[in-house]
């Protein structure tokens, strides 16, 4: 472009920014342009209703004439209703002076253009990404939507985790896009990606277009070039049209699996490609699976964050949104996480005891509780102060004791204590901070504000504390400390009421908080702690129910990842996530990366370091486990460790260490007391003590399959066949459990093939496959060995003995 093009362009760009400005200015700040490319221009943006920075994109103008308002605005807000977490929502959207814009979260991440120009994808990891993606158009073709414009640019990567956005836009601009692909060089980039029947103008696209996207993006990861490079569009379109669609390079080292789903997915016919885009998710973890992992690699996400890259006009014009460090409202600077990465010092210890329910009204119980937990959240990830974790201050709720004791048993110098009085319109807070040392009161103070302003009085209560114990803010010390904010008190108040009915931990109370936070989602799906409790309820109903729907877990970890998406300095957020890749997904050091960045996001949230525990255990990094739950127990001193510990030791095969660990925790009705110490006791080989044990356990727990092992080591195979054959028949037990009845009556075939189900089946517990000592006998076998390869546990795979 000559000096005179660039300088009517600039002109044009200033009267469009200043027209959306006038337009725009009682709904958004703009605040100037992140960047810009051939179809759109993207400028950051303040939203003033939500207080939280945002991306607003501004299409060209010559679409608005090629495609009309009508229907542009009727398809992004079509695409707006998508909710998953693998898809960027859509805000909003309108038109000023025919020139369309739409709203999405400001997102401070790199595309998977960027990641590729920063060097190789591993086959195993592309597969991995490309799954997720497919995971997310399946989403958005059963919603009867297809993308149409799948390429790398369109895909995020936000704490290793992908997400499709622009959907509803490529649908849109289809006609006025199919016309500028006659001009020389136009759009080149996505007709690259473009399946065949897209490119020639049929009229009835469906998501094997998007289904040809992928496998040509993925094609293009593995071989360097897409599957019809070329220098035009006009060429692109030649060779699509005169030539089938080349095989990957037999130079590349990929397996024949990988092979299989790229020449499927990019038949040109679309009879023969996969049907759906979940049929392709399923071939890429399959051909994941069949891939070696590379010696001395880990996954991105678990080794470090995102690394920030330069805003290039290339990136933004393609349509990806760049992120604040992974929250929808902007970098949180004095979180706990210091700018280099590592855990701030905290020279000042508080803990946050239950709020009294002054309201009159015990229905209104959920409301103080949520107050307080909310108020102990935000300040637990403040950089300089360490804050109880919120299981130990619970164990003084309701109960008498001098404020000096209380501080004492938690470890803390100072407490935090209230209640709160609320109306249908309005709300009061009572606050006082004590010293925990002398019990004197060092502050308080009331609050009187409307309910609309519920976040508002936590944020002054959050800094005034802060202030109090002169805790210095790194970082933006104006950011919010009270991040997660809804404009829907009816979603907030829903949240509220799913994590207070979840405590119970029982069936039914968990179902009932899935519901309430699904009504929270619906009401606003960009509120992460909708998301994050979501996620919690469904994991814990899968624990709890042991045999759950098989659907459950995927759904558990697709609600976490929604919720990191939305706020990855959630500790809430980052331990759900983890614990549902390990459980799930087998993505050990994802997982573990997870669950290490939740802990130091807030060094004391128990759920994180019991989780990395059960993690590291898994991976039979028993001296880690052991750090972790001896951290817990300093943590929340009422949580005994012996339990814990003792089932550390058993999988390390320390059979005596368990029994004097576990043996050591009173019996206080803790579930599979009894069980685990006669589990202990049984593989040390003292058969009669196991038997007795396990008959004091039967009662409460049910340990049927324990008692088989028993009855089939001492010559009563005939009962323990019959238990276990009927325990089968039942689903009465776990597979694992099924599968060490039939190990302990020496019929491994039948032991395996229930191994398998297990493992086909995602059974939860098969993390425990490389530790298990029931599973001993198996290990030399190949049918067990390909299981182990399939689950893929990290080289070395052997535990510390």
């Amino acid at each position: 472009m000559d000096d005179a093009g660039a300088s009517t362009s600039a002109r044009f760009a200033d009267a469009t920014l200043r027209r959306l400005r006038d337009a725009l200015a009682d709904r958004y700040e703009l605040l100037g342009e992140l960047g810009r490319g051939g179809m759109a221009t993207v400028y950051v943006a303040r939203d003033r209703k939500h207080e939280r920075e945002v991306a607003l994109k501004v299409m060209d103008p010559s679409l608005a004439r090629g495609v009309g308002a009508t229907r542009f605005l009727r398809e992004v807000r079509i695409a707006a209703t998508l909710t998953h977490p693998g898809i960027v929502p859509v805000f909003d959207s309108g038109e000023v002076d025919d020139t369309f814009y739409y709203v999405m979260p400001l997102l401070r991440g790199a595309s998977l253009r960027e990641r590729m120009r920063e060097g190789p994808i591993a086959p195993r990891e592309a597969c991995g990404l490309l799954a997720e993606v497919a995971d997310a158009l399946d989403a958005a073709h059963r919603a009867n939507i297809v993308h149409r414009d799948v390429k790398p640019e369109n895909i995020l990567l936000l704490d290793g985790r992908p997400l499709v956005t622009d959907f509803g836009v490529a649908h849109a601009a289809h006609t006025w896009f199919a016309e500028s692909l006659t001009d020389t060089g136009a759009a080149v980039g996505t007709v690259l990606y473009m399946a065949p029947e897209q490119l020639f103008g049929a009229a009835d696209i469906d998501g094997r277009a998007d289904v040809f996207s992928v496998g040509a993006v993925l094609y293009e990861i593995l071989s360097g070039t897409p599957p019809f490079s070329a220098l035009t569009a006009p060429a692109a379109m030649a060779r699509l049209a005169a030539e089938p669609t080349p095989a990957l390079p037999m130079s590349l080292p990929v397996s024949q699996a990988v092979r299989e789903a790229v020449t499927r997915a990019t038949a040109r016919e679309r009879e023969e490609r996969f049907a759906t885009a979940h049929e392709l998710a399923e071939a890429l973890r399959n051909a994941a699976l069949a891939e070696p992992v590379a010696s001395g690699t880990t996954t991105r996400a678990a080794t470090a964050p995102p690394r920030r890259l330069p805003r290039r006009a290339g990136t933004i014009a393609a349509g990806a949104v760049l992120v604040a460090a992974g929250a929808i409202a902007g970098v949180v600077a004095h979180r706990r996480e210091t700018p280099d990465g590592t855990a701030g010092a905290a020279p000042s210890s508080l803990a946050v005891l239950s709020f009294a329910n002054v309201s009159g009204d015990p229905k209104l119980a959920y409301f103080s509780d949520g107050v307080a937990q909310e108020l102990q959240g935000a300040l637990a990830e403040v950089a300089g102060l360490r804050v109880a974790s919120r299981t130990a201050a619970e164990a003084w709720r309701g109960r008498s004791a001098d404020p000096r004791e209380i501080a004492r048993a938690l470890g803390v110098t100072d407490l935090l204590e209230g209640g709160v009085a609320r109306t249908e319109d309005s709300v009061r807070l009572y606050v006082r901070l004590v010293d925990g040392r002398t019990g004197a009161q060092r502050w308080s103070r009331k609050f009187d504000r409307r309910l609309a302003d519920v976040f508002d009085v936590q944020e002054e209560v959050a800094r005034a504390v802060v202030r109090e114990l002169r805790v210095a803010l790194v970082g933006n010390a104006a950011a919010p400390i009270v991040r997660s904010r809804t404009a829907s008190l009816e979603a907030h108040d829903l949240v509220l009421r799913a994590n207070y009915v979840a405590r119970t931990m029982r069936g039914p109370q968990l179902e009932q908080a899935v519901a309430l936070a699904d009504s929270a989602i619906a009401l606003d799906s960009t509120y992460a702690p909708a998301w994050a409790t979501k996620a919690r309820a469904l994991n814990l109903l899968a624990v709890v129910r042991d045999r759950t729907a098989p659907d459950v877990p995927r759904q558990a970890r697709d609600a976490a990842a929604r919720a990191v998406a939305l706020d990855s300095l959630s500790a809430d957020a980052q331990t759900s996530y983890g614990v549902l890749l390990f459980r799930h997904d087998w993505r050990w050091a994802d997982a573990e990366g997870h669950l290490r960045r939740a802990i130091a996001l807030n060094p004391t949230f128990v759920e994180a370091h019991t989780n990395l525990a059960r993690v590291l255990r898994s991976l039979g990094r028993f001296a880690e486990a052991r750090t972790h739950h001896v951290e817990v127990n300093r943590i929340d001193p009422d949580r005994p460790a012996g339990m814990a510990l003792g089932r550390v030791s058993y999988f390390a095969r320390d059979y005596e260490r368990a029994i004097r660990e576990i043996g050591s925790v009173p019996d206080t009705g803790q579930r599979f007391y009894w069980y685990w110490l006669g589990e202990a006791y049984l593989a040390s080989g003292r058969l009669a003590v196991a038997e007795s044990l396990f008959a004091l356990d039967s009662a409460r727990n049910g340990v049927e399959m324990s008692m088989t092992k028993v009855l089939a080591a001492t010559g009563r195979t005939a009962l323990a066949r019959r238990m276990t054959a009927d325990a089968e028949r039942n689903s009465s037990w776990t597979l694992e459990e099924i599968g060490e009845a039939y190990i302990a009556l020496g019929e491994r075939s039948r032991a395996l093939d229930v191994l398998e189900r297990a493992v086909a089946q995602h059974d939860p517990l098969v993390v425990d496959f490389l530790v298990r000592p029931g599973l001993d006998p198996l290990r030399t076998e190949p049918r067990f060995e390909a299981l182990m390869r399939r689950l893929a546990f990290p080289a070395p795979a052997r535990f510390e003995r």
